[in-house]
């Protein structure tokens, strides 16, 4: 249904078949028809029953006071995982792991009923701090609760919480085999600076689990952004920090929070569940804070309300009410709660579509709470992320690193449900910086940014500011970026939806020292990813090298490309969205567009003049320029160095020069090159158009002329024909071809003439396109142009006649039509007033012969017959009374030369060819 492409290797979303019975079966993949792959017992058609083991770090150094609460971190990891054991399953078994020097049960794992989950949570409590980190035995002895009291059948989840590095066997490389072989996964966390954040990343990928790096110094309540830790030069940008985000899909602030919400990442992902919908916020003492929402689609089972709060000295009320104002309580059929000191869970066995309203008040004292909801739907929308990575680098592969300081990270989302891809809804990525600071960061499903094809439901963009990386060998916190993904949409039975998927990423260094040869803060890899950067180069760091009015040391603090002015491509440049307080990557942001398509005029169009006071002229070149309604200033930047040296030469105002505006004072035959940038009413600036150049001329006026295919008949019955060519008089060369790319056309002598074979499409019809050069080096518009049918050999035929008229001894122009066909293009008599009417398909045809200050003479009833030509001999015009002949003809030149200035965008109509060059 979607397949999203990482690196080297692929995520394919496939719909199992529907079965009868239930049962666990092979998978297999075919590529073509020689690759194939089955993976044995891998998919199941059974309830889905989770097993899972908290494995908690109870090392002396969880006893440190970090919080902004006064709590140590034990003491919030207590919390948290108390309300894990009442969020999980009924469906599966719990259980519970404590480990330092050592490791202990806390509970055996068994059947999560009401029993077995006080008995953990009490269990919980009585841990303590002391001793040193043996992450190995804490997994080994999880490990062995599996195979002796786990269902053998379902899958079993490890949720592992250490703070420090491991220092005690045994170690995870001592039981990564065992784990991997008993198909364990494991939800890693990696809480606070002393964690090793490099290792529970690899526990998680290597087991297919989830890693969730957790800061013991949590961003503040208030949104401001911690100090960023990257290197800074003197006198370098400071970052304000970017968008912050704080529902839904926001990062909790409060230390157990945030570790409640790594729990029920964990969880969500092991049971397969959605997250639907969560909030957060601050509680004041008897104020309540209510919260309301939608659920519109139907067909969610199995449920949960999940709450928790940073105070367990706060009591805290929590009612949820639902669509038909019945408020949730043990008392209702198909709902379980569970509650603690901290936190309280709704179970509910199907989740009724409509408006929830849930209302949160605090009793002795202030705390901050979130709230999650989720569950499943097996028809419904599901949102899948994938983070990928950018580099090769054998050294870092070897050490388990994936991402490398200063390469930008690709994140892909993928939606689906029941009928296949969903296309059209909006994703944004929520990354949380080790600074504190939070990016949206928009995912396109346009096919621009590495997500396959457009529309295919596949999502995605890069994330680039990966300027912060710890040390070697636990990275630490400021290795350490959380990702937050939320899809809004409707599924594929057109009702709304909200997805949540949250993950993280770790940014590590292979370099000792850190690769940054020219020490400006900047690595050499990031340098050499950007083409106006030298990794040897200190200077660049504080040029601006993209003129979008950041330097290049700004852009990788803040992630905007230091190479393209406008990052997100939204029209309005980094350094304009930057200073105003816009997202630098959102393009739907954007205050004004990019100038599109501007030129340097080298032409003209035949018969419609510019403007009053606007020409071509010598030293100076015409710019054209786009009059957006957004624009209110226009500057032009000029430089005459291919290489760049741009300056700004004119800043005007945009409607002064209706579109074209002559730079002048220019050196003849010196090519400069332009861009042009818009500023709008506010002093929001545009990103610069695309580079574009022109040369100016002694002889600036480009020439004009026309092409005529045999005579500019409507239809021949051969392909050998003659073009009719007529031009300017200082026209020396001409292009003539059949393709209007003119790839393979090359520039001939100019000839009034020129045998042609035509080149016919499929249905017959051919076309020959004609260009000019004069001795000046101009060229004329690609506008000249005619076509004509190909009919079979000896199927048409023709009229010829001779027309003669009184006083006139030059019978050239009379212009001879068939009466009711103007799909039929008109001929035109020679001097000597012999005319022939070709390419005529068999039938009956009336003609009407007319020239000025004579009356018409009309021709009835004449039989054309295929191969042949009827002749219709003299017809003699009657001059009209009392109307001089020239007077007649004057009037009939003005009508055709208007008509020509229309006709002549098209094709070179036959009547141009009627009149000397001087009038055409």
């Amino acid at each position: 249904m979607a397949i999203a492409e990482i690196g080297d290797a692929y995520f394919v979303t496939v719909w199992p078949p529907d079965k009868a019975g239930v049962g666990v079966f092979d998978l297999h993949v075919n590529l073509g028809p020689t690759l194939t792959a089955i993976e044995t017992q891998s998919v199941s058609y059974e309830e889905l029953r989770v097993d899972e083991i908290l494995v908690i770090d109870r090392s002396g150094s969880m006893d440190s006071v970090t919080s902004a609460e006064g709590r140590t971190k034990l003491e919030s990891a207590k919390s948290a995982a108390k309300m894990l054991v009442d969020r999980a399953n009924a469906a599966g078994k719990l259980g519970a792991v404590e480990f330092s020097d050592n490791a202990a049960l806390v509970e055996s794992l068994g059947d999560a009923l009401p029993n077995q989950r006080t008995a953990i949570k009490d269990a919980i409590d009585l841990i303590t701090a002391a001793g040193f980190t043996s992450i190995g035995d804490g997994l080994d002895l999880a490990s062995d609760q599996f195979a002796a009291l786990g269902h053998s059948d379902q899958a079993d989840w490890v949720l592992l919480l250490s703070d420090g590095q491991e220092n005690m066997p045994l170690f995870w490389a001592d039981v990564e085999a065992q784990i991997k072989a008993a198909g364990i996964h494991v939800a890693a966390f990696a809480l606070g600076e002393d964690a090793d954040f490099r290792l529970m990343e690899e526990i998680a990928t290597k087991t297919l689990g989830v890693f969730v790096p957790l800061d013991d110094d949590p961003m503040p309540s208030d949104g401001a952004a911690k100090p960023a830790s990257a290197v800074k030069p003197d006198g370098a940008f400071q970052p304000n920090g970017a968008v912050f985000a704080k529902a839904p899909g926001s990062v909790p602030t409060a230390q157990s929070n945030a570790l409640a919400d790594a729990y029920l990442i964990a969880n969500e992902v092991a049971e397969g569940n959605e997250r639907l919908w969560d909030v957060g916020g601050d509680l004041a003492a008897g104020v309540p804070a209510l919260e309301q929402f939608v659920v519109d689609e139907g067909g969610i089972r199995d449920a949960t309300f999940a709450f928790h709060w940073s105070n367990p000295a706060v009591s805290v009320a929590v009612v949820v009410t639902r669509p038909d104002a019945t408020v949730l309580s043990n008392a209702l059929a198909g709902v379980e709660v569970y509650s603690g000191s901290s936190h309280v869970v709704f179970h509910l066995d199907a989740l009724a579509p409509g408006t929830w309203n849930v209302s949160l008040v605090a009793t002795g004292g202030s705390a901050e709470y979130i709230g999650v909801l989720s569950g499943r739907d097996l028809q419904a929308a599901t949102l899948r992320v994938h983070l990928g990575s950018y580099h090769d680098d054998a050294t870092a592969q070897s050490q388990g690193i994936r991402n490398l300081w200063g390469l930008p990270l690709p994140i892909l989302a993928v939606l689906s449900d029941k009928n296949g891809s969903i296309a059209g809804a909006t994703i944004r990525a929520l990354i949380r910086h080790p600074d504190g600071t939070t990016l949206d960061l928009p995912l396109y499903d346009d096919g621009r940014v590495g997500d396959g094809g457009p529309g295919d439901g596949v999502y995605g963009n890069l994330y680039t500011r990966t300027t912060s990386t710890g040390l070697t060998p636990n990275y630490g916190p400021e290795s350490a970026y959380a990702v937050s993904v939320v899809a809004t949409g409707t599924n594929s039975a057109d009702l709304p939806f909200t997805r949540i998927r949250k993950t993280a990423f770790v940014v590590g260094e292979v370099g000792d020292p850190i690769p940054d040869s020219d020490f400006d803060g900047m690595p050499d890899r990031y340098e050499a990813l950007h083409l106006c950067l030298d990794p040897f180069l200190i200077g660049d760091a504080i040029e601006d090298a993209d003129l979008d009015g950041l330097n290049s040391f700004d852009e990788w603090e803040i992630g905007t490309n230091p190479c393209d002015p406008d990052s997100d491509h939204g029209g309005e440049t980094d350094g304009s969205e930057w200073a105003r307080g816009a997202n630098s990557f959102d393009r739907g942001d954007d205050a004004l567009p990019q100038p599109v398509d501007p030129e340097v005029i080298d032409w003209v169009l035949e018969h419609i003049p510019f403007p009053a006071g606007v020409s071509l002229q010598p030293g100076a070149n015409l710019i054209r320029y786009p009059d957006h309604p957004a624009y209110h200033r226009i500057r032009l930047w000029r430089t005459s160095n291919p290489a760049g040296g741009f300056a700004i030469v004119a800043d005007f105002e945009s409607s002064l020069f209706n579109g074209l505006y002559p730079d002048s004072g220019l050196v003849n035959g010196t090519t400069y090159h332009y861009m042009v940038q818009p500023v709008d009413l506010i002093g929001r600036v545009g990103a610069p158009s695309l580079i574009f150049s022109g040369t100016p001329k002694t002889d600036p006026i480009p020439p004009i002329g026309g092409v005529l295919i045999q005579n500019g008949q409507a239809q021949v019955d051969v392909v050998a024909v003659t073009l009719s060519l007529t031009a300017s008089s200082d026209v020396v060369d001409m292009m003539i071809t059949d393709s209007p790319s003119y790839d393979a056309a090359a520039w001939q002598p100019f000839a009034p003439t020129l045998a042609w074979n035509l080149q016919p499409d499929a249905s017959g019809k051919a076309l020959v396109h004609a260009r000019f050069r004069d001795a000046a080096g101009n060229e004329s518009p690609s506008v000249y142009n005619d076509d004509i049918e190909i009919a079979p050999a000896g199927s048409i035929g023709s009229i010829s006649g001779v027309v003669l008229a009184a006083g006139l001894g030059d019978m050239s122009g009379v212009m001879i039509r068939i009466e009711d066909r103007i799909d039929l293009p008109p001929a035109f008599s020679a001097a000597d007033g012999s005319w022939t009417f070709a390419g005529l398909e068999p039938g009956s045809y009336s003609l009407v012969l007319t020239f000025g200050g004579y009356e018409p003479a009309t021709i009835s009833a004449v039989q054309v017959v295929a191969g042949v030509d009827a002749p219709v001999g003299n017809i003699v015009l009657s001059a009209t009374p009392g109307v001089p002949v020239q007077d007649w003809a004057l009037v009939l030149l003005a009508v055709m030369l208007l008509a020509l200035g229309i006709h002549r965008l098209r094709r070179a109509s036959p009547e141009y060819f009627a009149y000397p060059p001087e009038l055409r």
